[in-house]
This record gives C-alpha cells, sequence and structure tokens, in this order.
C-alpha cells in the first residue's frame, strides 16, 4: 500500500531541470500573454498558452524537447491536480452541517444536470454510432465531461483512471478537449451573455460585454493588494510552509483511501479525488480546535 522505490540523484536532478525548464516556458508565456493583444482579448490562460508552447517545442513538431521530457511532463499532470483538489474543502467554517447540506444539495442537483447532458448525451453517442460504424473506443464519449465539465485537471487526474481501464489514449484525447472546450466556452459564452443582455433576461447585466481585455494585469508595488493573511510566525514555521504542510497532508489520507477503496472494493478512484476527501477531514479536525482558525483560506487558493 506504501509506495516503496529508490529514486536515483540522477532522476531528482532530471526531474528538477524539467521543473525549472517549464517555469521558463511559463515566463514567456506570461510574457506574450500581456503583450499579444489577440490573446488578451480571448483571455487565454498564460498556463495554457505554454501547454502550446511546449506542444509545438516538442518531438511532434520543432523537436527541441525531448520525449522523455514530455513524459515526465505528461505524467505530472495526474500528480499535480492532487495539489489542486486537496485543499477544496480546507480553510472553509463548517458550523450548520444541515445548511451546508441543503446549499451543497442544491448546488450538486444543478451540477448534475449539466454533467449528465455532457455525460450522457457523448456517451449514447458514441455507444449507437461512433463505436459500431467508426470503431472507437467504448469510452470515448466521457473525453467531453472530462474535459468541458472537468477542464484540463481533471483531465489530468483521469490519467490513471484511463489507464487502469486499458485506455491509454483518452488522456491525451481528454485534454485536447479541455482545450477545445475553453476556447469554445470563452467566446460562446461571451454570445449567449450578450442574447441575454439584449432580451432581457439577465439580473445583474444590464449592458453588453465584450472579449475587451482589462485595462491593468500587471501591478506595481502601490498597486498590488494583499492576498493571503501570515498565520504563523516565521519563527516556528513559514505560512506558505504550514499551509503546503496541510495540503500534503490531506495527500497522504486521501492515498491510503484510494489504495483501501482499490483492495477492498476493486473500484480506482482518482487520488485528486480521495485528497478532496483528505481536505475535509484535516479540516474537520482542525476546526474543532484552535488551530483551525489558523488555517488561511485565500492560502490555500494560492
Amino acid at each position: 500500500m506504501i509506495p516503496i522505490e529508490n529514486i536515483s540523484g540522477a532522476a531528482q536532478d532530471a526531474l528538477f531541470f524539467y521543473l525549472a525548464a517549464m517555469s521558463l516556458i511559463m515566463i514567456i508565456a506570461t510574457w506574450l500573454r500581456v503583450k499579444v493583444s489577440f490573446l488578451k482579448r480571448l483571455h487565454i490562460p498564460a498556463s495554457l498558452l505554454a501547454g502550446f508552447i511546449g506542444l509545438a517545442l516538442g518531438p511532434y513538431f520543432l523537436k527541441v524537447i525531448p520525449q522523455e521530457v514530455m513524459n515526465c511532463y505528461s505524467n505530472l499532470a495526474g500528480r499535480l491536480i492532487v495539489i489542486v483538489f486537496a485543499p477544496m474543502l480546507m480553510g472553509v467554517q463548517i458550523s450548520n452541517i444541515k445548511k451546508l447540506a441543503k446549499t451543497a444539495g442544491a448546488t450538486y442537483v444543478v451540477n448534475w444536470f449539466m454533467q449528465g447532458m455532457q455525460f450522457a448525451v457523448p456517451m449514447l453517442l458514441g455507444a449507437f454510432a461512433l463505436t459500431p460504424i467508426f470503431g472507437t473506443h467504448g469510452l470515448f464519449g466521457t473525453i467531453i465531461d472530462a474535459g468541458w465539465y472537468g477542464g484540463h485537471g481533471t483531465a489530468g487526474g483521469l490519467k490513471v483512471v484511463y489507464e487502469e481501464l486499458g485506455w491509454v489514449d483518452g488522456h491525451a484525447l481528454a485534454v485536447t478537449s479541455a482545450t477545445i472546450g475553453l476556447a469554445f466556452g470563452i467566446i460562446a459564452g461571451v454570445s449567449l451573455i450578450n442574447i441575454a443582455v439584449k432580451r432581457g433576461w439577465t439580473n445583474y447585466l444590464k449592458e453588453s460585454v465584450s472579449l475587451e481585455a482589462a485595462d491593468k494585469e500587471l501591478f506595481t508595488p502601490e498597486e498590488s493588494t494583499e492576498g493571503t493573511k501570515t498565520t504563523v510566525s516565521s519563527g516556528v514555521i513559514d505560512t506558505l510552509a504550514f499551509h503546503a504542510s496541510l495540503i500534503g497532508v490531506a495527500a497522504f489520507i486521501g492515498w491510503f483511501i484510494t489504495k483501501a477503496i482499490k483492495i477492498y472494493f476493486n473500484i480506482t478512484i482518482g487520488w485528486f479525488v480521495t485528497a478532496m476527501i483528505g481536505g475535509l477531514i484535516v479540516q474537520l479536525t482542525f476546526g474543532r480546535t484552535k488551530w483551525g482558525q489558523y488555517i488561511d483560506k485565500n492560502t490555500l487558493n494560492r
């Protein structure tokens, strides 16, 4: 249940270098995102732009980045999403369970219908048309739900699930679906909002919106705002390190939950899902003590 692997120093050096190279690509993507007006108008995130740059530099196009490095980046997605999901239920004051359940229940119903359409329709289309006619994989219909409703993070987290089910190409197709969904969502979403405004269907917007970029995207020290709070003295532990440790504990708990479910029920659940449950356990545990007030939600969101 506990992974025991001897990771050599050379492998650690290689991983650190790959992450350093990724950081360089991210800085370049950020500069392009701020400077190129077309990218600003489409609100393309720098992280997505960095992915396109990495793809262009990869072994399938310019061949600057070797296949081994790309394999490492591909495998990282399913692990890094654990860090994203682990703190989702942390830093939230849970004082009234019934009220929380009622609010969550209403949100769940809406999300269930949204996700149901993106899951059921493609699956039915695949079962009755794509698979019988074109011979596509039976799980092909899931990439819409994974990519559109879930996004790049969910698509990356499902990598291990697709591999477990014998569909190695599922991860790449889900990520591609997420990219298309992001672009379509921005353009079509703004168009639908404008139609709703013109027809008087909106409560908060009374004027049409556009894809114009924000006037200010970089902030000087005088213009910047404080995003996090220092809840622990640096003489004890750095606040960022404290919250990173909480995320690590949530991921640690999630690992054992994943393995226990696999052993006792033979069901594969993504680590990112159980890490979120681990985060809830951490929150409920700390929330019963005075330590709960030292968890800063903004720091976790960073």
